[in-house]
C-alpha cells in the first residue's frame, strides 16, 4: 500500500490509495466490474475540497468515511435497539468552525485533537486522557484461521458473491495468497464474508 501511494500521480490519488480497502488493481482482479470505484470517490472528494492537505483529507473522509461508514453504523445501532444516538462534534456549526481552523490548531507535537485536549485540560487532569488511544480492533486474522475459516474457504464458491460480480478466481487467487503468507488479507476477505452474509439475508 505504502508503494502503491508513493507512485500515485497527484495528492489525491496518494491520499485515496491510503484509505482504500482495494487497489484499483486489487478489486479488477477480484470484481468483474472496472474495479476503481472507492479510490476514485476519495480521490475526487479529496480534489473537490479547498485548501491545505490536512483540510482536504479532513473533508474527504466527512465525504466518505464518515458518511458511508461510521455514521450508518450508529444509525443502525441505534435504532436496532431504540436509542437516539447523537454525534455533537457533527453539528454542521462545528464542522464549518473546524474546517476553518488552520493546521496548527489541530495538531501539534503530541498529536491530533489539539483544541479538544486543551479544552479538557481546564476540567480533567492531563494524566487520564494524556495517553496512547485505544481504539477497538476485532481479532480477524485470528477470526478467519479460526472459527470462520471453512466459511472463508467457502468464499470461492459462494453464489451470493457470484450473483454481485465476484469472480471466483479471483477470490480463491487471495485466499491462496493468504494461506501462502505471500500477504495478510484477513480484513478483504472478512469483508468478503460480511458481504456474503449481508446477500443472504437481503
Amino acid at each position: 500500500r505504502g508503494l502503491r501511494m508513493l507512485a500515485a500521480p497527484n495528492a489525491a490519488a496518494r491520499f485515496a490509495a491510503l484509505r482504500t480497502l482495494l487497489a484499483p488493481a486489487e478489486a479488477r482482479r477480484l470484481t468483474a466490474g472496472e474495479g476503481a470505484g472507492g479510490a476514485a470517490l476519495i480521490a475526487a472528494a479529496y480534489a473537490r475540497a479547498a485548501g491545505p492537505p490536512l483540510r482536504r483529507m479532513r473533508y474527504a473522509d466527512m465525504e466518505t468515511y464518515l458518511a458511508d461508514d461510521l455514521m450508518p453504523k450508529v444509525d443502525v445501532a441505534g435504532m436496532a435497539h431504540g436509542l437516539e444516538a447523537r454525534a455533537p462534534l457533527l453539528d454542521q456549526e462545528v464542522l464549518r468552525f473546524a474546517l476553518s481552523l488552520p493546521d496548527a490548531y489541530l495538531v501539534d507535537e503530541r498529536g491530533g485533537k489539539r483544541i479538544l485536549r486543551d479544552l479538557l485540560a481546564r476540567y480533567v487532569p492531563r494524566p487520564l486522557f494524556e495517553r496512547p488511544k485505544q481504539g477497538f480492533t476485532p481479532p480477524v486474522q485470528r477470526w478467519i484461521t479460526g472459527p470462520l475459516r471453512a466459511e472463508a474457504e467457502a468464499l470461492a464458491r459462494s453464489e451470493r458473491l457470484a450473483s454481485v460480480g465476484i469472480r471466483p478466481d479471483g477470490v480463491r487467487a487471495m485466499l491462496a495468497e493468504h494461506a501462502a503468507g505471500g500477504r495478510d488479507h484477513a480484513e478483504r476477505v472478512f469483508a468478503l464474508l460480511a458481504l456474503d452474509a449481508w446477500l443472504a439475508i437481503a
